[in-house]
């Protein structure tokens, strides 16, 4: 058993060395992949939908990309993963062939890329494949559409944080309360 979380612990560590060095390499590398305690593509495109099934079929059978310019980012930066896994021999530790070792850089992508891009007056959310043949699925949005519904998103997660807050403070409250009646009723008996 110590065995596994020592291989575990070490995967961890060279994963956030990975995605540093990718950071240093690529162009614009700290607008594009970031060392994150949280998946970057449940943070950033949490409220924007999922790809419907079109979108997923469109991807799985390698479709033409809607935006070549990004898919082309994309395909950069898991090249960038996979080729500095080879680099810190990564691969070898893990057992990866080539196959394997794609999918895993696109699961570290998945983690740690920012799938929101600046292009031409856009902004494009990208969703990495599920199929490792499949192309990324990117939806383009006006600037002022997405600072729009971005705003709406954020105010979304204020209210049910301030929401939960509340809650929590009530029971915070409960339970002092609790207390103090369990500590004078403890007293009474005691006496």
């Amino acid at each position: 058993m110590p065995k596994n979380k020592k291989r575990d612990d070490l995967e961890l560590r060279d994963m956030a060395a990975v995605i540093e060095e990718a950071i240093r390499r690529l162009p614009n590398g700290d607008f594009r992949l970031s060392v994150s305690r949280f998946p970057l593509s449940n943070v950033c495109l949490a409220g924007f939908g999922v790809p419907d099934i079109q979108e997923r079929i469109s991807s799985d059978y390698t479709m033409p990309p809607t935006n070549e310019e990004i898919s082309k980012q994309y395909y950069e930066e898991i090249t960038m993963i996979e080729k500095i896994m080879d680099e810190m021999n990564i691969t070898n530790r893990l057992n990866l062939d080539a196959f394997n070792r794609q999918a895993y850089a696109m699961r570290m992508w998945d983690c740690y890329a920012i799938p929101w891009r600046y292009h031409n007056q856009t902004v494009h959310l990208i969703w990495a494949p599920h199929d490792l043949v499949g192309t990324p699925i990117i939806r383009s949005y006006p600037v002022s559409y997405f600072l729009r519904a971005l705003a709406e998103i954020l105010e979304k997660n204020y209210d049910q944080a301030w929401k939960q807050a509340r809650h929590l403070k009530y029971w915070k409250i409960f339970g002092l309360a609790l207390i103090m009646i369990g500590l004078v009723v403890w007293g009474i008996i005691e006496k």
